[in-house]
Parts: structure tokens; sequence; C-alpha cells
């Protein structure tokens, strides 16, 4: 597995505790998370709490934001510009 498929794997779990259906539907790199109701406004603060614990990294105030929580590519590339692995 290389290491974007195991960012992309974490990141999914991660997802999926945060999701608000509960079981998270299927998602591609560009399906809309909010839109599709997978996030709403407190899944997207659990899940930066989560990204923070899982990489050790520490997100801004800023960072957290629906244009960075909006897609799975947009998560990868805002982990990657916080100090996370990069996608």
């Amino acid at each position: 597995m290389s290491g974007h498929d195991a960012l992309r794997e974490r990141l999914l779990g991660l997802l999926e505790k945060a999701s608000v259906q509960g079981e998270l539907p299927p998602v591609t790199p560009q399906t809309h998370l909010l839109r599709a109701g997978v996030l709403d406004s407190l899944g997207v603060v659990d899940l930066a709490a989560a990204i923070e614990g899982a990489w050790n990294i520490r997100l801004p105030r800023g960072a957290v934001n629906p244009a960075n929580f909006s897609t799975l590519q947009s998560i990868e590339n805002m982990i990657a510009e916080h100090g996370g692995p990069k996608p």
C-alpha cells in the first residue's frame, strides 16, 4: 500500500466515525461531503480533532472551515499543508 493509499484509508476511517449518517456511503475524492450529508458542522469539528490526533498536527482555527472539509481531496491537501503526510 502506498503512502497515499494509507493516508486515504486512515482518513476514510476517521470520516466514518465523524459522519452524521453513521455508516459511510460510497465517496470519491471529489464527493462534496457537506452537500452529500456525510458531514455537518459538528462533524467537521469532530473530524478536525481526529485528524490532529491521528497525524499529531495542529490545525489553526482558520483551517477548520467548509472549504477545507468539502472533499477528501481538500482534506488531504489541508493535512499536508499543516505538516501531515502528502497525498
